[in-house]
């Protein structure tokens, strides 16, 4: 049986951790666990339902079922800090992502632990588990180098389709999320640039396609390190058209109510007191019925787009899950589900060198093309504040809505199944 003690969630090291647990299995002739590592992008805290989100995940709610869910554990508030310390178990400050790249001090700009990329100091754990025996493979975000000898290919990963910038239109145009994020805003595959992307690309589904595929090439007898790194929920908010209309009228009743009723719903799971006060949305935020008609409108269908893809992630999530049942390995896997950072309150002209004049110019934002690939609408300040309910704020931040995001482990031989840990120490 496996059993992960709460130190090893200290930090962002659980992966290091659980690398040296799992190669110790070799010394005891014990069968090493395949490893599945799913990261979303920008989620918030109780976006799901096992943390009392009103989206429909069914496929994460099974994670939940087959294991623990932790409510103290804590990340960067950002995400390549976080990618990085996720990747190697030691703080950002020392592997090279000190701060977000293109964020630099001039007095930081190329000194030790702000080179912005993994830096040569420190190991992945895909390079730990590949030199014990482990296939590795990712498809996704990477966030930490554009540079040739820093994509994933060289650091630890046999097969790899990646994302190298921090966000891009989830379809196959691609286009970055500015002006200054274009340079590293493309996709490689075992470290060859890709110029085109497939006409049907839509990155919540080909990422999956590609993880299936790649754990199809996992030699026979060997175990396998798999990262999932979704970029979905991360704006623009885009999601393919047979999802657009899932969640059509569910937030029309508003910021407030939809918060009201995950606080209840936290406090039924146990995940929060059941004497809390109610903590409403920062001051900032203007009060839903201070909107006009045309606002409420376009802010109910942004969050309607969010909770779109959010299911659509758990649809693949499901995909993958039953694909390695089939294959037998399921019951070997011990699968990890995170979020980066907390949900995300920028709108598109808040990235460097957008304005509201680019976003109008170049993307097609009238509410009834919201979701498509040619426009870039975000979740927004106020919705971001719900999603990470009942924390304040949101990613940028360390108020908890920043940094306090939902893990869940899972598998069949975990010890303890469908349990809640709400007593694992801050992270400091």
């Amino acid at each position: 049986m496996w059993k992960i003690s709460n130190y090893m969630l200290y930090g962002l090291s659980s992966v290091a951790c659980i690398s040296t647990v799992f190669c110790s299995c070799r010394q005891k002739e014990i069968q090493q666990p395949n490893v599945l590592l799913i990261v979303v992008d920008d989620m918030g805290f109780s976006d799901t339902q096992p943390f009392g989100g009103e989206i429909n995940t069914p496929n994460i709610s099974r994670l939940a079922e087959n294991g623990e869910r932790f409510t103290r554990f804590h990340t960067s508030s950002l995400s390549a800090p976080t990618r990085a310390m996720l990747l190697t178990g030691v703080d950002n400050h020392q592997n090279g992502l000190g701060v977000m790249p293109s964020m630099h001090g001039v007095n930081q700009y190329m000194q030790h632990g702000y080179e912005g990329f993994l830096n040569d100091r420190v190991m992945t754990v895909a390079e730990v588990l590949r030199q014990n025996n482990y296939y590795t493979c990712m498809a996704g975000k990477w966030h930490l180098g554009a540079q040739e000898g820093h994509t994933p290919d060289s650091r630890g990963f046999d097969n790899s389709f990646a994302m190298l910038g921090g966000g891009a239109c989830h379809f196959s145009n691609q286009f970055a999320l500015s002006d200054d994020e274009a340079p590293v805003t493309f996709y490689v595959e075992n470290g060859m640039r890709l110029d085109s992307l497939p006409g049907n690309f839509y990155s919540t589904r080909y990422y999956t396609d590609k993880m299936i595929d790649y754990l199809d090439r996992c030699p026979d007898g060997k175990p396998f390190f798999a990262y999932l790194a979704y970029t979905a929920p991360h704006d623009p908010l885009q999601v393919e058209d047979e999802w657009k209309d899932k969640y059509k009228g569910k937030y029309d009743c508003g910021y407030d109510s939809i918060r009201h009723a995950r606080f209840d719903r936290l406090k039924q799971l146990g995940i929060i007191p059941s004497d809390m006060p109610y903590i409403g949305l920062s001051g900032e935020n203007p009060a839903w019925d201070s909107l006009t008609d045309t606002q409420k409108a376009e802010q109910a269908r942004k969050m309607e787009i969010y909770a779109s893809m959010i299911e659509c992630v758990d649809y693949h999530i499901g995909r993958l899950l039953d694909k390695l049942e089939k294959n037998g390995k399921l019951d070997n896997t011990l699968v990890i589900f995170m979020s980066d950072n907390g949900a995300n309150p920028k709108e598109p002209f808040n990235y460097p060198g957008n304005t509201p004049e680019i976003i109008n110019n170049r993307f097609d934002n009238s509410l009834a093309n919201y979701g498509s690939h040619d426009s870039f609408v975000s979740q927004g300040a106020a919705w971001a504040e719900v999603s990470n309910t009942p924390y304040s704020r949101y990613k940028m931040t360390t108020n908890e809505g920043g940094i306090c995001t939902p893990l869940i482990l899972s598998g069949k031989r975990f010890v303890h199944k469908g349990s809640l840990d709400t007593h694992t120490p801050y992270c400091t």
